[in-house]
């Protein structure tokens, strides 16, 4: 799909082309860049709808200045949003790029790695309570069948720390805690049959409960898990989409609740194209929900939307 081949080649992007070390400074640049505007908006006071409205589109129309070459451009607008949020002094641009160095920093140093089928996943795992020693995962309040969990697939071009770190400065993280959720952020793509098989292989070595999986996506994230809800639906007890389409889930039958988010904003998934796709979702009798944020577009609108898609997702598991 057209937006699957563009989105986040301007955020956390691997950029392939010949120039390695190019590249690299490239996708620094660009992660580091989205994770202040993402901290900014986090410690911001609530905006203004209008404020609101004004930042997801300026921020998604750096996609297309990247896409025409314009780098410096594109970053020189996050940036600018950066600046026009964050207010001058400790909590400031230049604090916020402090913070954000850390946290990448932290980041690169959670990934782990498992070979899945022949092919090496990185991915990205958290559960409610640390373990409490190293030869015996499991901490206090561990529940006797493992954490229940949800398996979050970023974008198009993104990597396994977008919900770590990127999507609401990862508020993913707060929140799978204070809901009792394990979370599992594998490396994008990745097959139906792969990312079970990573929930499994992870439930050998974790207190998971691989019966309790619900999953997540973003963009091109999102037409993976509803795929994968299409191929395995006895695996799955919910699927939610933000941003991208849910189409596929059709086919996993009516046991598979679908939540399905949209962007009224979205430049590169338009927000009745998903509506089209949930109306088409609700000709069965499956549990279907929609839901429309007016001042949000297509990347900014994930950190939004998480409070209430990891609640409704907690419910199902």
């Amino acid at each position: 799909m057209r937006y699957a081949t563009m989105l986040y080649l301007v955020l956390l992007t691997l950029l392939p082309s010949a120039r390695a070390e190019a590249q690299a400074d490239v996708r620094a640049r660009l992660a580091l860049s989205y994770l202040q505007l993402e901290l900014a908006l986090a410690q911001a006071p609530e905006l203004p709808p209008a404020e609101r409205t004004r930042i997801n589109r300026e921020f998604d129309r750096t996609t297309l200045l990247f896409f025409g070459g314009n780098i410096e451009a594109a970053l020189a607008v996050i940036d600018s949003l950066v600046e026009s949020v964050a207010p001058a002094g400790t909590a400031g641009p230049t604090s916020l790029d402090a913070r954000a160095r850390t946290q990448l920093e932290a980041l690169d140093g959670m990934r782990q790695r498992a070979t899945i089928g022949g092919r090496d996943v990185a991915y990205l795992i958290r559960l409610p309570h640390p373990p409490s020693t190293s030869d015996m995962p499991s901490g206090p309040g561990t529940p006797e069948r493992g954490w229940p969990v949800v398996v979050a697939v970023h974008g198009a071009g993104g990597d396994e720390r977008m919900f770590f770190g990127g999507y609401g400065a990862g508020r993913i993280r707060s929140l799978a805690d204070s809901l009792g959720i394990a979370l599992i952020t594998p490396a994008a793509p990745l097959t139906s049959a792969e990312l079970f098989a990573l929930v499994d292989t992870l439930a050998t070595q974790y207190p998971l409960d691989p019966a309790s999986v619900a999953l997540l996506g973003h963009s091109m994230g999102a037409g993976i898990v509803a795929r994968a809800a299409a191929d395995r639906p006895e695996r799955t007890r919910a699927v939610a989409c933000i941003a991208g389409s849910c189409a596929a889930a059709r086919a996993a039958g009516a046991g598979v609740p679908v939540k399905v988010v949209a962007g009224a904003l979205d430049p590169l998934v338009q927000v009745a194209t998903l509506e089209q796709q949930t109306a088409a979702l609700r000709e069965g009798e499956r549990t279907v929900e929609f839901r429309r944020l007016e001042t949000e577009g297509h990347t900014l609108v994930v950190g939004e939307a998480l409070p209430d898609v990891m609640r409704w997702l907690r419910a199902q598991l």
